[in-house]
Order: C-alpha cells, then sequence, then structure tokens
C-alpha cells in the first residue's frame, strides 16, 4: 500500500463506512471527526509502536546558563532519547565522544551531595527554589540524571582542559525517538512508513466504525492486530531484539516502558526511569 494523502484517508474511511463522499476533510462534521481521529491515531502508532524512521542523531540543548551549567535540555518533541554521548578532551588536546551512563535520582544526589561547595574544582548549580546541587569542574560528565522529564543534569564539566563555563550543543549526541507533526490538511501526507500504513488504516476504519456507527468490525480488528505483531518484527530486525514472529526476544536494547518495541510518553530506555 503507497502512503496517502490525509484527504485520501478520510474518502477511503468514509467510503467503508457508506458515508457521503467529500471533497475536502473540512466538507462535513464526519470528515472533520474522521480527520481528527486519523490524528490521533497517528500519534498513538507512534507512541505506543517504535517506529525506527522516528530515531534520530542529534544534540542535547545547552542551557547557557552560568547558574546551571551542566543542565541540558532534551530536543524538543522528543519522546525518548538513548545514547547520551558528550565530548571530552584528554592532556594531548585530543578530542572524543565518551558514552555518559544514566543513574538513579536518589544515587546521583547521594554522590553529588558528598561534594563541598568550597573547596577547588567544586561549584554548584542553582535550580528553581534556590534548590543547590554541587557539581566537579574538573573533568567532563561521567554520568547524568533527571528531576523533571525535560531536563538531564550531569555531574562535571571541564572547566580546565577544555574552558567551558556550561555544557554546551555541540559538545553532545544523542538519539532522540522524535514524533512529527500532523497536520489537518487535505495534502498532508502522514510520515507513516510504508509498511505500517495498512494497519494505519485499519486504526483509523476500525475507530471510526465504533465511534460514528457504534458498530465494531471485528474482521478488521483482527487484521489490525495481525498487522501490529508483524510490523513490530519488522522493526525488531533493525536493533536485534526479536527473533522472530513469535516474541521470542534476543539480547538487542530494550526500549519505551520496557518491553522490546514501543518509544512512548513515559520516556523510558533499556530499562531507565527515563532517557537512557
Amino acid at each position: 500500500m503507497s502512503k496517502k494523502t490525509l484527504l485520501e484517508i478520510v474518502q477511503s474511511t468514509l467510503g467503508s463506512m457508506d458515508s457521503d463522499a467529500v471533497d475536502s476533510i473540512s466538507d462535513t462534521i464526519e470528515s472533520e471527526q474522521v480527520a481528527l481521529t486519523a490524528q490521533e491515531q497517528f500519534y498513538e502508532l507512534a507512541t505506543y509502536q517504535r517506529v525506527p524512521q522516528f530515531e534520530v542523531l542529534t544534540q542535547l540543548v545547552g542551557l547557557s546558563d552560568n547558574l546551571q551549567a551542566t543542565v541540558m535540555s532534551i530536543p524538543v518533541n522528543a519522546t525518548d532519547i538513548s545514547e547520551v554521548k558528550y565530548k571530552h578532551t584528554d592532556s594531548s588536546g585530543s578530542t572524543f565522544f565518551k558514552s555518559i551512563p544514566f543513574v538513579e535520582k536518589a544515587v546521583f544526589l547521594n554522590t553529588q551531595l558528598q561534594l563541598k561547595v568550597g573547596d577547588a574544582s567544586i561549584a554548584e548549580n542553582v535550580l528553581a527554589g534556590n534548590v543547590r546541587v554541587p557539581y566537579r569542574t574538573d573533568r567532563g560528565p561521567t554520568c547524568y540524571t533527571t528531576f523533571d522529564d525535560e531536563t538531564l543534569m550531569f555531574d562535571s564539566i571541564d572547566t580546565v582542559t577544555q574552558g567551558d563555563t556550561t555544557l554546551h550543543n555541540d559538545s553532545s549526541l544523542v538519539i532522540a525517538y522524535i514524533i512529527p507533526e500532523f497536520t489537518l490538511d487535505d495534502a498532508f501526507i502522514p510520515d507513516v512508513p510504508v509498511k505500517l500504513f495498512p494497519q494505519y488504516m485499519n486504526m483509523i476504519k476500525e475507530v471510526n466504525s465504533y465511534e460514528q456507527r457504534q458498530i465494531s468490525n471485528e474482521v478488521r480488528t483482527k487484521r489490525s492486530e495481525r498487522q501490529g505483531h508483524r510490523n513490530r518484527h519488522f522493526a525488531s530486525i533493525t536493533d536485534g531484539s526479536d527473533k522472530g514472529y513469535n516474541g521470542s526476544t534476543g539480547k538487542g536494547r530494550q526500549l519505551g516502558n520496557g518491553r522490546n518495541y514501543g518509544s512512548g510518553y513515559n520516556r523510558t530506555s533499556k530499562g531507565g526511569p527515563l532517557f537512557n
């Protein structure tokens, strides 16, 4: 199945319900409702089933705030991140990206609060409410955590070799799961991979069949479920997390809410409580 415009999706869905034909998604209340359902199901699909095409290599966002020197924001619209890396500089001046592991917030705090502000190479972040969290200034980051699901706090910054006063974008790398925007426009084509489009269309038609007519379509529901299982298998091929249709897992990474598939709004990855 090739990709369809939103108008074509609406027309196909209305046709499956024996509804009036339309020339625009705004022609009737029913066509507008179908378009809204298409939008909702797009986000449903993208949230609860990992779509590899939505994973992008990008950067964290530096705050450029000396009072929060080791705090960075996640990329805009990212619901999941993994493989956090930050550039380090060795004594000879050579640079390299180092993987930075996630640690639980309690463990992070217990370590950082042992640092004594006033000692050499110790400074502190000043957060909202005048909350202060110390950090080292004599080395690059070695771990991070999060307290608000929107920013990451690192344990240290290299003000000596790199001369940094805050952590910044260009020294970071991260894989982010970013769901594309969905526009309610006739010509808009949802950014759903071709192999997921049959499942997507069946999701829309099933929901509308029930909501508009209060009739469930058992055949279409089972078809959508089969396609969902099939697509999860295809997705797993890209990261080795699945062995086949039977759902047995291999040693691939885990994404989403601890399952082998799916990046969700809970922003968990590899078993961590947030981004990891």
